[in-house]
Parts: C-alpha cells; sequence; structure tokens
C-alpha cells in the first residue's frame, strides 16, 4: 500500500514524464522541473491577483519576465498563454493544442493544459 505522499510523487513524476513528451528541450527534467515551474506558478499567480487589486498596474514588464521565464524553462514546442484569472492557473497550453496533438498532460475543466497543477496525493 502506498502512502500519500508517494501518490503525489508518482502523480508528479507522471507529470514531469508528460511534459517532457512536450517540451524535448526543456532546461530541466524530473523533479526539478515541476519544482521550477512550481516556483513560476506561484510568481504568476501573486502577479494575476496584484492585477486584481491594482486595477492599473504598470507590470506589464513584469508580466512580460515572467512569462519569458517559462517559455525559457520549457523551450518553444508548444504556445504557453499566461491566465491572468487568478481563481485558475498561470500557465496553461491552450485547449485547441491539447486536442490536436492529443496531448497528455494534466487538463482543466475547459480543456488547457495545465503545466504546472497541484498534485496531492489523492486517488
Amino acid at each position: 500500500m502506498t502512502t500519500k505522499r508517494e501518490r503525489m510523487m508518482e502523480q508528479i513524476e507522471k507529470h514531469a514524464a508528460d511534459l517532457a513528451r512536450i517540451f524535448p528541450n526543456a532546461q530541466k527534467r524530473g523533479i526539478p522541473l515541476c519544482k521550477a515551474l512550481h516556483r513560476l506558478e506561484m510568481q504568476g499567480h501573486k502577479y494575476a491577483e496584484d492585477l486584481c487589486n491594482i486595477p492599473d498596474s504598470q507590470n506589464d514588464a513584469l508580466q512580460e519576465a515572467i512569462l519569458e521565464k517559462v517559455v525559457s524553462l520549457l523551450g518553444k514546442n508548444a504556445p504557453i498563454e499566461f491566465n491572468l484569472d487568478p481563481r485558475g492557473y498561470a500557465f496553461k497550453i491552450p485547449s485547441e493544442w491539447v486536442k490536436r496533438f492529443d496531448l497528455q498532460i494534466h487538463q482543466d475543466m475547459g480543456g488547457y493544459g495545465i503545466l504546472c497543477p497541484e498534485f496531492t496525493g489523492e486517488e
């Protein structure tokens, strides 16, 4: 019987393998890739929250810098969108790409591929 932590690590490793198939030129692989993406996801999510609180934000350069870090980390094999709605994940692959290329990746309810989902180890 596996523990919750072991299941979570299995989920992360599977996601890392899925990302490696989509982004074969990524700078990192496995858990280090997922950790780097998680840090960027947290930055992106905070940016989206800040936009809600500061409507006249002049942080377009920050948005571009964060997205550029994600693209630099993964490579440009698929389009990456920066979702500015703080109720969802920050970085996604458009649903059309997920469908067209039958990408095996975690998806949200709209079919968007999620680059850094939260894994809990739940079944």
